[in-house]
């Protein structure tokens, strides 16, 4: 686990060291996340990236954004929300928002778009997130 954090560590200065990328809310990046601590959600492969929904962007390069995950599990979770996002290239790929990982990121951690989720989908998150998280 060491390894992993020592590895985060030498990821995380490079990526203080990119300009912020445009962030568009209802997009899906992947997004730098890291390796974090205990239950936090963490990135995966050598660039510590995860899927994340842009909900909003906020001052100075930030935005708030919910990481999401494509282990679909049989029965309804707390705090998860299943959809199924928008792809140019046709049909969409379930996903679950993990609605009580929400956070704020730096526009530096985004990389490649991913795809995007229509204006309902968006709005049914952050509703759920305003009634049920916070």
């Amino acid at each position: 686990m060491d390894k992993l954090f020592d590895e985060w560590n030498k990821q995380k200065k490079n990526t203080n060291k990119l300009a912020p990328h445009k962030v568009i809310p209802g997009y899906i990046y992947w997004v730098c996340v890291g390796y974090n601590v205990g239950c936090e959600v963490y990135g995966k492969s050598t660039s510590f990236t995860r899927p994340v929904l842009v909900l909003r962007v906020l001052a100075n390069k930030l935005f708030l954004g919910v990481p999401l995950s494509s282990k679909i599990h049989k029965k309804e979770m707390p705090y998860h929300h299943l959809f199924r996002d928008s792809r140019e290239e046709g049909i969409g790929v379930e996903q679950v928002a993990l609605l009580h990982q929400i956070r704020i990121f730096d526009a530096r951690r985004r990389r490649n778009k991913v795809s995007r989720v229509d204006r309902q989908t968006l709005e049914t998150i952050r509703e759920k997130i305003r009634n049920e998280v916070i």
